[in-house]
């Protein structure tokens, strides 16, 4: 199953259907937009309110990368591309209360609580298979939406999923996990897998921290990693899964800086680019434990929690690197 994305509740018109607002063509849109600059390009304004108008989250992609695609195909100033797509995010709805990821709320404590059960038994749930033996996020993923329908009560949970992710251009690639509660329309959790390589999860920690901002109906994002007993001291990163610290504070420039070469391989294999971060990261440790079926590779999953440690506060970047 996919969950449908959460409209943009800043939009004062009714929704149109995607279909409709995909088989526009360029040269209709064009037509549709006849105020111009000087030199011909449309204008910034227009060109940025068509395009959050009409492209939010056709096929599965953000509206910010459909923006910005439209403004680079039709040529349109490089200052206007630069504004759709990284100025646009999914708004909270007029009047509506700002939600607090920090992990101090009623809905995160049982959120948190409700993940660690499904976490555990998910554990218990994987089971090794013949044909490929080795253990996969597949599995992780698939004990994951089982145990989630079961502990939920009758939600629903899906893997893969393509949720916006702001503050992002390029895109990074779907979110791995994300769930809803009964009675919820659209995920209120979100999470990220792997398996052994705790390196890869310091691109994971700011990534989830911009899904959650772009998906609304968020209220927690988790980490959840697979790993084998010497991955979880002898490896970069290894030190946001200790089990010993409940919740630790990180400032992000010493993340990036301290685990530098990380970051170096993230930006070798990754298509997606942070244009910001937050400043601060807050991560909570909610369950570790074994996973029976891989007991003869000692593999233990554990999970955590990932919340800004200040809505407000942010760390901007040049290229790939933080600003200095």
């Amino acid at each position: 199953m996919s969950f449908r994305r959460e409209p943009d509740p800043t939009s004062a018109e009714p929704a149109r259907p995607a279909a409709r607002s995909a088989a526009l063509p360029s040269r209709r849109v064009v037509e549709l937009h006849k105020k111009k600059t000087r030199d011909g390009a449309p204008s910034s304004s227009a060109f940025v309110s068509w395009s959050m108008a009409n492209f939010r989250g056709v096929w599965g992609r953000s509206a910010s990368t459909h923006a910005a695609l439209l403004a680079l195909s039709l040529r349109a100033k490089s200052d206007t591309a630069r504004l759709i797509a990284d100025g646009y995010r999914f708004r909270r709805p007029s009047g509506q209360q700002s939600r607090d990821m920090t992990g101090t709320s009623d809905h995160s404590a049982a959120l948190d609580s409700l993940m660690r059960d499904v976490v555990a038994e998910s554990a218990s749930l994987i089971a090794r298979d013949p044909a490929r033996p080795s253990l996969r996020e597949s599995l992780i993923q698939g004990g994951l939406i089982f145990a989630w329908n079961r502990r939920s009560g009758g939600g629903s949970a899906a893997r893969a999923q393509s949720l916006p992710v702001p503050d992002w251009f390029p895109q990074p690639r779907h979110t791995d996990f994300a769930a809803a509660r009964p009675g919820e329309r659209f995920p209120s959790v979100a999470a990220e897998v792997k398996i052994d390589d705790l390196d890869q999860t310091l691109w994971d920690v700011f990534k989830l921290l911009s899904v959650a901002r772009g998906t609304t109906s968020l209220k927690r994002t988790y980490l959840i990693v697979a790993g084998y007993p010497t991955r979880w001291t002898n490896v970069q990163c290894s030190e946001l899964y200790d089990s010993r610290t409940a919740t630790r504070v990180w400032d992000s420039a010493t993340m990036i800086a301290r685990w530098r070469k990380a970051w170096e391989d993230l930006l070798q294999g990754g298509t997606g680019r942070p244009k910001r971060v937050h400043a601060g990261v807050s991560t909570s440790f909610i369950w570790g434990g074994p996973v029976p079926a891989f007991a003869k590779d000692r593999y233990q999953l554990r999970c955590m929690a990932v919340a800004p440690a200040a809505d407000d506060a942010w760390l901007a970047f040049d290229g790939d690197w933080p600003r200095a």
